[in-house]
């Protein structure tokens, strides 16, 4: 690592001491600690104003000379005993040393501008250059307001010294400002004490003193000029404050346990606790920027106070270094939950761990196991980059979680539980609920899949008692986009099904159990024209028990079916339908956009009252509004009493939602428009082969090359989800077809790659054989 500090550098050169001996004749001798003077610094004459040359001399060749322009950047200052300097503009120094014996009183005024300081900060005793002092024997020594401000300026040093600064006076008023370097860190190694700390940029870092006691960041303790709590520390985008200290990081006064106002890590500031038991004394403790928990060794407490009230809400927390951080009972994070590699253990101690707040979220910590989550999230995302482990309750109320292809697991412990109020689940490889209830209802067995194609929300519940308490019940969602138009069966009482999503859920084990269960899958965001229309079936197949009637709950549609928990086991369940796709009025029965092919096939059925009807068809790439013509006709075919119009759009289509609007024009002269419906295009290379159906379980299988394909050279591989070649032809291509498709049926179930590779041409596509 880097040092912290250039003792070399010539802007910011700290004092250089040297050991010379005075010999005082009093009563006895003392052998004392002088300072060597630094070339061109300047000490005081006189009282006065800053700018003021004369009452500086400067120190020039080894002589006090009459200054003959006011101190800079490059020079020290010395503010000898008795005199006041008040500062009537901002100025800038390097070190500032003000003279701490008894009846220095005030030294500095800034009178409400700033001083920069490129050095350090001291105290001295006897004229300069001094030794240095670590107790003052006035009380009011530097400003007059809290706008009067120092600020540290620069690279890396010491800015306090050990042995060179107290905390004693008690009648500070002014603003400290730390606003160093982007990489500079500035180290503080006594108490300090201000109205107020403001850490704008770069990183201070809080030293522990000798015997152990912290160099306290304090406030003014004239409780007849400012009573009760008083005193802010901020830190600002930009600035971290690192502390090594336990006790007394910060609060008004040592002596009298007096808490400060205000202390307040703000939005991109950092605030690194390296004290096993740090402790902020303040009344109002907010946490808006990162916290890091940073120990090195043994176990680490979270910050405590002696208030009554103690900050346990962090926006971003992060963990780093070997020391376990043990977690209070109640946490709330609302940012990140960060734990750096090759870390301590973020140890769990009964917590109550709440997820909240409007902003995305990471929560990074492999073996993170708490007893309680709560998951309460008014906007954004929290994403789990590992399983998420939970002991006893876990309390869904509203937001969404992202699992990043994870698994979910609670309760791990016995008698926990899970309630479900809202919210959603993104990319959540299984949940395994390991110890269910007897009674299963919509509160406590819920679970929101989101469902990727249409963002919405595919929440499965099971409602039924199984006689049983402790079973496990583990599933997950298998998302395919798409719809199967034709999935060529028929329920249990031998209605049709004519379309079902291709996504669907997978019970991997359930109570074992002949009691009767309740299944309700919600059609958020799917079109459906009628509730009644809905169905749970399997992905291939009716599923398990009966089917009950779709219902209208709210705003959302609902399928149903009722089976046994014992039916659930080795299960898939999806949603299917019985009539048609549509949300729009009888007027436009069934108008629907959708792909097929050759391009997007635009349908309806129409009342046959007035067979000379024409419709115009208009369409928009860009919005609602912005329609086309792009045909006008009859497009019509006679189906008993009602008429299939059917249009088919191949032109000029490009990759994006499409919008359609058709106008119906009466033989009478009279016309209406239908509402709009939308259909999302990508275009797509052709392909070189075709191979239907996927997934493959039994009976014909379609493999067939496009003609131009057929007359040519080339080769054919069949791959397994290793990459080993299972099947391969090649040479001439216009008799393999027959041949290929035996072998494809031949295989055992699995995830293979099928792929036609040709001089100009090649294709590969996954194929599943069940």
């Amino acid at each position: 690592m880097a040092a912290l500090y250039d003792y070399r550098s010539s802007v910011i050169s700290a004092r250089k001491y040297k050991i010379t001996v005075a010999i005082i004749f009093a009563t006895l001798f003392n052998i004392q600690l002088s300072s060597a003077q630094e070339e061109n610094a300047y000490r005081t004459v006189a009282s006065g104003n800053f700018h003021n040359p004369a009452i500086w001399q400067r120190y020039a060749a080894g002589l006090w000379i009459p200054a003959t322009e006011k101190p800079t950047r490059g020079n020290d200052i010395y503010i000898e005993n008795p005199h006041r300097v008040t500062m009537t503009q901002n100025e800038e120094v390097n070190s500032v040393y003000l003279n701490a014996d008894a009846g220095a009183e005030q030294k500095l005024i800034i009178n409400g501008n700033e001083i920069e300081v490129f050095g350090s900060l001291n105290a001295y005793s006897g004229s300069a250059p001094g030794i240095p002092r670590g107790s003052f024997l006035a009380t009011d020594w530097i400003g007059n307001s809290i706008n009067s401000r120092l600020v540290f300026k620069g690279g890396s040093r010491v800015i306090i010294s050990a042995g060179a600064w107290s905390a004693q006076n008690t009648n500070s008023r002014y603003t400290v400002i730390f606003d160093p370097d982007d990489d500079a860190e500035l180290i503080v190694e006594r108490p300090f004490k201000a109205n107020q700390f403001v850490f704008r940029n770069g990183t201070v870092v809080q030293r522990i003193m000798e015997g152990g006691e912290c160099s306290t960041f304090s406030f003014n303790t004239n409780f007849t000029q400012f009573p009760g709590i008083y005193g802010n520390l901020v830190i600002e985008a930009g600035g971290t404050l690192i502390s090594e200290c336990n006790n007394h990081i910060s609060l008004r006064a040592v002596n009298s346990n007096t808490p400060s106002a205000l202390f307040d890590v703000r939005e991109g500031g950092r605030l690194i606790l390296r004290g096993n038991q740090p402790q902020i004394h303040a009344a109002d403790v907010r946490f808006d920027g990162t916290v890091v928990y940073g120990g090195s060794s043994g176990n680490q407490q979270f910050l405590t106070s002696n208030l009554a009230m103690v900050q346990r809400q962090y926006r971003n927390l992060h963990f780093e270094h070997m020391a376990n951080k043990i977690m209070p009972p109640n946490l709330t994070v609302m940012g990140d939950f960060i734990r750096a590699p090759s870390s301590g253990q973020v140890v769990d101690n009964s917590t109550d761990l709440t997820i909240s707040g409007p902003f995305d979220q990471m929560i990074i910590d492999p073996d993170l196991h708490p007893t309680h989550i709560t998951v309460n999230k008014s906007g954004g995302i929290v994403s789990f980059h590992q399983d998420l482990r939970i002991k006893q309750h876990f309390q869904m109320l509203q937001g969404s979680m992202d699992f990043l292809g994870q698994s979910l697991y609670f309760p791990t412990a016995a008698g926990g539980t899970y309630t479900y109020t809202s919210g959603r689940w993104l990319n959540l490889n299984q949940v395994n609920y390991l110890n269910t209830p007897e009674s299963l209802n919509e509160i406590n067995a819920s679970f929101p899949f989101n469902d990727d194609a249409v963002s919405g929300i595919r929440k499965l519940s099971l409602i039924g008692n199984s006689g049983h308490q402790g079973y496990p019940l583990v599933l997950k969602y298998v998302q395919i986009p798409g719809v199967n138009w034709n999935p060529d069966f028929s329920d249990h009482d031998h209605t049709p099904i004519l379309y079902k999503t291709n996504s669907y859920f997978e019970v991997v084990t359930a109570p074992i159990s002949a009691s009767p269960l309740e299944m309700i899958i919600d059609a958020d965001e799917l079109i459906v024209l009628d509730p009644i229309h809905l169905r749970v079936v399997g992905n291939e197949g009716p599923a398990p028990g009966e089917h009950l009637d779709g219902v209208e709950s709210g705003n959302q549609f609902l399928a149903r079916r009722t089976l046994s928990f014992s039916a659930l086991i080795d299960q898939t369940f999806a949603i299917g339908s019985v009539g048609l796709p549509s949300v729009l009025p009888a007027e436009w029965l069934q108008l629907d956009a959708r792909i097929v092919h050759e391009g997007i096939v635009l349908s309806w059925l129409e009342e046959n009252e007035d067979p000379d009807a024409t419709f115009k068809i208009r369409r928009s790439f860009d919005d609602y509004v912005s329609f086309h013509e792009i045909d006008e006709g009859h497009f019509h075919s006679i189906f008993d009493d009602k008429m299939r119009i059917m249009f088919l759009d191949k032109s000029h289509l490009k990759t994006g939602w499409i919008y359609y609007q058709v106008e119906k024009l009466r033989s009478d002269g009279s016309s209406n428009k239908s509402p709009v419906v939308k259909v999302f295009w990508k275009q797509e290379k052709k392909g070189i082969f075709i191979l239907n159906p996927i997934p493959y379980v039994s009976g014909p299988l379609d493999f067939r090359l496009i003609e131009n394909i057929k007359l040519g050279q080339g080769f054919i591989r069949v791959y397994d989800n290793r990459g080993s070649v299972l099947i391969s032809f090649e040479g001439e291509l216009n008799n393999v077809e027959d041949a290929l498709t035996f072998k494809l049926q031949q295989l055992p179930p699995g995830l293979y790659m099928v792929g036609v590779f040709t001089a100009t041409e090649r294709q590969l596509m996954k194929w599943i054989r069940k």
